[in-house]
């Protein structure tokens, strides 16, 4: 089963020579023992030394490198026997074997050095990869991603990470910069949209060509309420994809190591079943109101995914649920439901109005995410995540799927809502602001606007699952963002 490659021609001989192929889980794969040892300290007490092995099979030609492990993960699902050397002794123990294609190959840390390990992907790339190109049997999407050039450890951000935040104005890109300046991270790219006009194809490609970020947060989008998303709805679709389309492009042609996207739960159907979890997106129509800018949000996500799929990347979507906090929009016209009561119910008392009207029954029922909640659950995914966390692995008896497949299903439905898992009716959200701000007026319910979706609640179990869960309940929020609009009319 094994033996040592030094060259190409060696390599193709035993690819093949169908007697060096095994079968295992249905699957057809060869492996090669590279002929190099891989030297880690084990407890202290010395180096062992572990065979790295070349795992091919053709996922759509793709190669792959094994790093093998030596203890048992649930995350991986390939177990093999390799050659494990001690000193002068040789055992052949059962393990596991991570799978990496090797252009986008990653660093497992504690079992090699990271120095070795770009010297053993550059020895894969020059022996595997390049021949099969040059003989085309290697498709763009697998021989031409392009590479940071220093991708010794894919996953893991640090402090002085180039992190690009896209938006960092807005109500969820402020709140993200204030999480990771808290945290120390100190090397922020932020451009304004004066300084860079995210819809121009041109200007974003020049700028990623410029910069290049190590991480992306895509929180730059056209965002507004059910007044501002049913008038213009032509704008909101079209900024939107305009924007996503450029970021996320960019993002893979200059080697992003990963990206965030930021969504919306508007994605959903109108009449979803609740709370909504991620498999609910396109089982049914959209709510008409929103249409255009759920569907650029859901193109993103699906982009995103098709990135991941076909050339290796790590984007990964989060859908968080209607936000609120310091730096919201308070325009009334475009302004979503909670800082346009907040807004109203305090000019109300300023000028001693008898009645604040509101759209709608009050009947519908929402779910409110503070934004320095979603910030903080966006860098743990960040810090802490990738898109293989994001899905079911691949269980290896589906001959035909790739290597992010499930058996006998595609892969879709890897987004992450964001969200509390509580709801509030939108009368009983009036009242609790209005006992905040103080107002003393009446309340009344304009039934003759049109409601929208009736409830609207996510189902976090996912994010919950992966670490996270939210810490700011909805009252001490509001009387937050209450407290920053005071300051921040004062200081107007």
């Amino acid at each position: 089963m094994y033996k040592d490659f030094d060259n190409w021609n060696n390599i193709k001989k035993v690819i093949h020579t169908q007697k060096n192929i095994i079968k295992f889980q249905q699957r057809h794969i060869i492996f090669m023992k590279m002929g190099v040892n891989v030297g880690y300290e084990q407890d202290g007490k010395g180096e062992d030394f572990l065979r790295p092995v070349l795992v091919y099979k053709k996922f759509n030609n793709r190669v792959f490198l094994g790093i093998p492990l030596t203890s048992k993960s649930k995350n991986d699902k390939f177990h093999f026997k390799f050659e494990y050397k001690k000193g002068k002794n040789s055992y052949a123990i059962l393990s596991q074997v991570r799978l990496f294609d090797i252009k986008r190959a990653k660093y497992y840390d504690g079992k090699i050095s990271k120095s070795y390990f770009k010297k053993l992907q550059e020895k894969l790339i020059n022996l595997i990869v390049t021949p099969l190109q040059e003989e085309g049997e290697c498709t763009k999407a697998i021989c031409n991603p392009i590479l940071p050039k220093n991708r010794d450890d894919v996953n893991r951000i640090g402090k002085n990470s180039k992190i690009y935040v896209a938006g960092h104005r807005g109500l969820v890109g402020s709140a993200i910069v204030k999480n990771l300046q808290s945290k120390g991270y100190n090397n922020l790219v932020l451009k304004t949209h004066d300084e860079l006009d995210l819809i121009d194809q041109k200007a974003v490609a020049e700028f990623f060509e410029k910069e290049k970020p190590e991480y992306v947060i895509l929180a730059a989008a056209k965002v507004g309420g059910i007044v501002a998303n049913n008038t213009y709805r032509a704008d909101f679709i079209y900024e939107n994809l305009q924007i996503q389309n450029n970021v996320i492009h960019q993002s893979y042609l200059n080697g992003v190591k990963k990206l965030l996207f930021l969504g919306s739960t508007c994605i959903y159907p109108k009449n979803a079943p609740q709370p909504m979890k991620e498999d609910s997106l396109l089982t049914s129509e959209l709510e008409y109101t929103n249409e255009p800018y759920a569907i650029a949000k859901i193109a993103g996500i699906k982009m995103c995914e098709s990135y991941n799929i076909q050339y290796g990347t790590n984007f990964i979507s989060v859908m968080p649920t209607n936000l609120y906090g310091p730096n919201d929009n308070f325009d009334l016209e475009t302004s979503h439901v909670l800082p346009a009561l907040l807004r109203k119910m305090h000019e109300a008392k300023l000028n001693n109005e008898k009645q604040v009207e509101i759209w709608g029954s009050g009947k519908p029922r929402r779910e409110f995410l503070y934004s320095e909640d979603m910030a903080d659950a966006c860098v743990f995914l960040l810090e802490n995540r990738d898109f293989k966390d994001t899905y079911i692995e691949n269980d290896g008896s589906n001959d035909n799927c790739t290597p992010y497949s499930i058996k006998n299903k595609e892969i879709r439905n890897t987004h992450i809502n964001i969200g509390t898992g509580v709801d509030i009716s939108i009368k009983e959200l009036a009242l609790t602001i209005k006992k905040i701000v103080r107002y003393e007026g009446e309340l009344y319910f304009d039934e003759s606007k049109p409601d929208g979706t009736m409830v609207k609640l996510t189902d976090p179990s996912k994010l919950h699952a992966l670490g996270w869960k939210h810490k700011v309940e909805l009252e001490e929020g509001i009387r937050r963002v209450y407290e920053w609009y005071l300051e921040d009319i004062d200081a107007k």
